[in-house]
């Protein structure tokens, strides 16, 4: 039996043959792009390593005197897309950054100053320069803060002493201005006559 070949109109879709369909029109975005509140699209969320890298930069930026307002410019020059809470929290870690790299950097400042003064009493001691050894000697010490508990006792001391030497003086001032009391006598018409040396009443001339 002889079959007829499909026709054209049979072999659309039915979506085409009702009119709703366009064989030439691109496929629809399956996912749609996220925007922020200002209608500017979201940037994708950064790595830890990226954000390092931002960190670094800004902290070039700050140590160059750079203010907030040309950080925020910086940042959207290079398209970070993050708002201003964000730069905030970049510049923080920031100057917690430079905070570590100064510590350290002072840590290796105070041990190459210790190691090259030991060096220099060594030399001293071997050239029997004893006065440059104990300058050295005396050197170190003020610079690892040896001699400051020694001087706040010694001004502690001192603020004792003078309090000391003011309560003593209070007491003496008010000693002084005490009255000084006598043993009462009387006289004939009173009655008690005075008392000699031996605690006795002394009798009084007759008239």
């Amino acid at each position: 039996m002889k079959t007829n070949p499909p026709s054209a109109e049979d072999a659309q879709s039915p979506a085409e043959q009702d009119g709703r369909g366009d064989p030439a029109a691109p496929a629809a975005a399956t996912g749609t792009k996220k925007t922020r509140k200002d209608g500017k699209p979201k940037a994708p969320k950064a790595t830890a390593a990226e954000i390092s890298k931002r960190v670094e930069e800004l902290l070039r930026l700050k140590l160059d005197g750079a203010q907030f307002h040309d950080i925020v410019q910086y940042a959207s020059e290079k398209g970070w897309g993050v708002v201003d809470r964000q730069l905030c929290e970049y510049m923080r870690r920031a100057d917690d950054l430079l905070r570590e790299r100064q510590e350290k950097s002072r840590s290796r400042l105070l041990a190459y100053h210790r190691a090259a003064r030991r060096a220099l009493y060594a030399r001293s001691l071997q050239s029997a320069d004893y006065r440059t050894a104990l300058a050295v000697l005396d050197s170190e010490a003020k610079l690892t803060g040896l001699f400051d508990d020694t001087k706040k006792l010694e001004h502690l001391a001192a603020t004792l002493l003078a309090k000391v030497a003011d309560l003593e003086a209070a007491a003496h001032a008010h000693r002084a201005d005490r009255p000084t009391t006598l043993p009462a006598s009387r006289d004939p018409a009173g009655g008690q006559a005075d008392r000699g040396d031996s605690g006795e009443p002394v009798p009084l001339p007759s008239s």
